[in-house]
């Protein structure tokens, strides 16, 4: 083949610090009972603040989901029971977010997701 003069790099990223997402795969821990919050109580403002941290296909998925993230985050995630809520997407998909909490406030989930302090982790706090 002719050459190109195209250049081709490899670095390696850095690594962060703390447990590695394939050691979290290894040896999850066991989940506590999930927490169900209906739609209705979050749209009434009934229910109290969760940090969103990731939505799955189905419970399983977001169950094994909170596994890892407990793992990779004992001192944060790892201090609550997963929760979950089932979303109606569309007439055929229903999505499951897996949330934390409950906060008293939304400022109290925003400083959850503050101090979680993982750049690669979805948080967001929602009612």
């Amino acid at each position: 083949p002719a050459a190109t003069g195209a250049r081709v790099e490899k670095r390696a990223m850095a690594r962060p610090e703390g447990p590695s997402r394939r050691a979290a795969l290894e040896a999850p821990p066991p989940p506590p009972a999930p927490t169900e919050v209906t739609g209705a109580e979050i749209r009434d403002g009934a229910a109290p603040h969760f940090a969103h941290l990731a939505s799955y296909g189905d419970i399983g998925s977001a169950l094994t989901g909170w596994q890892i993230l407990a793992r990779l985050h004992p001192g944060t995630v790892g201090e609550f029971a997963p929760v979950i809520h089932e979303v109606k997407v569309s007439d055929d998909r229903t999505a499951y977010r897996l949330l934390v909490g409950a906060f008293p406030s939304r400022a109290d989930a925003d400083a959850f997701c503050r101090r979680l302090a993982d750049p690669r982790q979805y948080c967001q706090a929602r009612p």
